[in-house]
């Protein structure tokens, strides 16, 4: 197995970069007035995501693994990854 540098990853396959994404999105949402209201909504913003949202960040970065693996690249993978995304797995890809 190889190994690939972090900085070579895609976005899908690194679970923090979804949560900080979720993070402050959330954080972007809330009003604040003063610095030490923006600390303390950073603080909120952090703590607020559900494990639920965590473990679908975990569930889409394995359903992109899989087309990879599968052989798909790019705009096929996303479209695979969201069109199959009831199932366990993709489907694997048969040819005309």
């Amino acid at each position: 197995m190889s190994f690939v540098k972090p900085h070579l990853l895609s976005y899908e396959l690194l679970n923090y970069l979804q949560y900080w994404g979720w993070c402050k999105h959330q954080y972007r949402e809330t009003y604040k007035d003063t610095f030490k209201e923006a600390k303390i909504a950073m603080h909120k913003s952090l703590d607020a995501c559900p494990v639920d949202v965590i473990q679908q960040f975990f569930n889409r970065s394995w359903r992109f693994m899989d087309a990879y693996q599968e052989g798909l690249t790019g705009c096929a993978a996303e479209w695979a990854v969201k069109k199959q995304k009831s199932h366990r797995r993709i489907a694997e890809c048969t040819g005309p």
